[in-house]
């Protein structure tokens, strides 16, 4: 009797086929966007921006190292030579009877320096051409330098090395220096305005023939050279400021053209003229308060000079370079630029395919 399967029973499953699935074949960036990266960038203060550009500075101690060094070593070139002519013409130098006290160098009269030009006129006048030199040697290191800041400023924080800073001061050092060009002119203008046919129409408007010294009182006088003094440093300033900014977008963007650059430097430095000031006018107060504070427990706690030399240039690199990363970081998150910026120079992954 054959047996009569139930209609209560359950179905039989259908057999299981494996199908091939493909899970993840490309790998997948959670972050943020460009534009939520910078929405969150632009609430960070200018404080913080310029704090975070402080300690990524002193997190460098080999790039530190290494511009102390540097400005230790070139002023040597005037320092010494001026050093043997003033050990080998003033150092056995007498006080006049009744005379002030001679204590080189710190105190001398002035009569010393002149008797120092009479017996070395030729050593002094080399030192003399040779400190335009080297200012100006001083200037175009200053390109690489800031070049150097801002390269490390939009790399990945975890590279440490000199290596990076010197690959971005020479991979963007002739964009700079074509901006250092540029700028010549524009100062050129300024310093005219200040001190040429502009300033004396004004001076002439509003002092008899235009002499401080002509003036009703000595105080007006002095009023207006003061003003014009500190607005001519001031527009120098903000000129700079522009440049600097120039600069910025061509490490950030990764360009190369410094016209172009300047007119970006322009529109950025006009959208955000007071938290570009503000951020600067607080570096500048926190180097200050630096060289205060070092100069204060020199004398209080009688270190010797050399102690001093080291950690002036120390704070002066520290403060510039936080200067420059700021600038940098706060072009970056206030703008579109540098995205990608930070894979420059990273060989391109080849995506691992899971089946």
């Amino acid at each position: 009797m054959s047996k009569e399967t139930s209609p209560l029973m359950a179905p039989q499953p259908e057999p299981y086929v494996p199908t091939t699935m493909v899970v993840d074949a490309f790998p997948v960036d959670d972050a943020p966007g460009p534009s939520q990266h910078n929405n969150s960038a632009n609430e960070e203060s200018i404080a913080g921006v310029l704090i975070g550009g402080i300690a990524l500075a002193l997190a460098r101690p080999r790039i530190l190292i290494a511009l102390i060094s540097l400005s230790l070593l070139m002023p040597l070139v005037v320092a010494l030579p001026a050093f043997q002519s003033a050990d080998a013409h003033i150092a056995e130098v007498q006080p006049v009877p009744g005379g002030s006290d001679i204590q080189l160098p710190q105190v001398a009269p002035s009569w010393v320096f002149s008797e120092w030009q009479r017996n070395a006129p030729g050593e002094l006048e080399l030192a003399v051409q040779a400190l335009p030199a080297l200012l100006l040697l001083a200037s175009l290191l200053n390109l690489l330098i800031s070049a150097g800041w801002m390269k490390v400023a939009v790399r990945d924080q975890r590279d440490h090395s000199l290596r990076l800073f010197l690959q971005g001061g020479g991979r963007y050092f002739f964009p700079f220096f074509r901006t250092w060009l540029i700028g010549l002119p524009f100062f050129a203008l300024i310093t005219w305005i200040y001190w040429g046919a502009p300033a004396e129409w004004v001076f002439e408007k509003l002092l008899p023939e235009g002499d401080p010294g002509l003036a009703a009182s000595e105080r007006t006088g002095r009023w207006l050279e003061t003003i014009r003094s500190v607005l001519y440093l001031i527009s120098l300033w903000k000129m700079e400021i522009i440049l600097d900014l120039a600069r910025a977008s061509l490490v950030v963007g990764q360009r190369s053209s410094a016209f172009l650059a300047l007119f970006r430097g322009i529109g950025f430095f006009l959208r955000t003229p007071f938290p570009v000031f503000g951020m600067l006018l607080l570096a500048f107060a926190l180097e200050l308060l630096w060289v205060g504070g070092v100069e204060a427990l020199r004398r209080g706690l009688d270190w010797p000079l050399w102690v001093l030399l080291l950690l002036l240039p120390l704070g002066r690199h520290v403060m510039r370079g936080a200067r420059y990363i700021a600038m940098a970081r706060y072009y970056a998150m206030r703008t579109n630029d540098g995205v990608g910026a930070t894979e420059e120079d990273s060989p391109p992954e080849i995506p691992e395919m899971a089946f």
